[in-house]
């Protein structure tokens, strides 16, 4: 499989009372850039599967494209202002899996962030046009920072700029799992699972470019006791 991972050009956004289709905001620049905490703080998340209906004064919205719109199963997140607890946002997601637990939320900039399976979607709340990346595998987590955001999928790590667009994307750090232990300004330290005999491997990027900078052959888990094991009957004499 080839390692990329593209916004997808087809997208297309509905609101009840607006239809147009979603452009994607690169190389625009805003009068006022929202931090991601000031909308943590406003806005409460929440999913609910396969919901349908309207909260009479939320914002329904539903971003598909051409091979999502396919999927039989929904995901509804509903989005709450944390001051008056109003429902003021209603996205309509599709899914293959039904109640599917691929999913998770952040924000960034002027973004809300929804990862459900192998999309991410972002929301921009002040142009109100969205983005889509179809991810290299499942969506697992997010790991959100003000100026960028790291999307941990099962195999590769992303990271997105405030932009929304894709700065870099790692090579395959793990087979089922990848752990972001700490970063600062230029350097990312995470570790991936590889199952069993590898176990959890640790691994160091450029936060620049996402390329590994130093593969360290230590590892945590089952790997490294199953090295040691093969080390010990290796040397044993018979």
């Amino acid at each position: 499989m080839l390692g990329f991972c593209l916004p997808f050009a087809n997208c297309s956004l509905y609101h009840t009372s607006i239809v147009r289709v979603a452009l994607h905001p690169s190389n625009k620049s805003y009068n006022k850039v929202i931090m991601s905490e000031d909308l943590e703080n406003k806005y409460l998340i929440q999913f609910k599967s396969n919901i349908s209906g309207f909260h009479r004064d939320a914002e329904h919205i539903v971003i598909q494209n051409i091979e999502t719109k396919k999927f039989d199963n929904t995901v509804n997140v509903f989005v709450e202002d944390s001051q008056t607890h109003e429902i003021v946002y209603n996205f309509e997601l599709r899914c293959e899996i039904p109640g599917t637990f691929f999913r998770g939320h952040t924000f960034l900039s002027n973004f809300i962030v929804l990862g459900v399976e192998d999309y991410v979607y972002l929301y921009n709340i002040k142009t109100k046009e969205s983005i889509m990346h179809k991810l290299i595998g499942y969506f697992d987590n997010f790991f959100p920072n003000p100026d960028f955001l790291i999307i941990g999928c099962d195999t590769h790590l992303i990271k997105l700029n405030t932009l929304g667009d894709i700065e870099w994307i790692s090579d395959k750090l793990a087979i089922e799992k990848i752990s972001i232990k700490d970063v600062n300004e230029n350097t990312l330290w995470g570790s991936g699972n590889w199952g069993l005999p590898r176990g959890w491997e640790f691994f160091n990027l450029s936060l620049t470019t996402g390329k590994l900078i130093k593969e360290n052959n230590k590892s945590e888990g089952s790997g490294g006791l199953m090295r040691f094991l093969k080390k010990i009957f290796s040397q044993a004499a018979f």
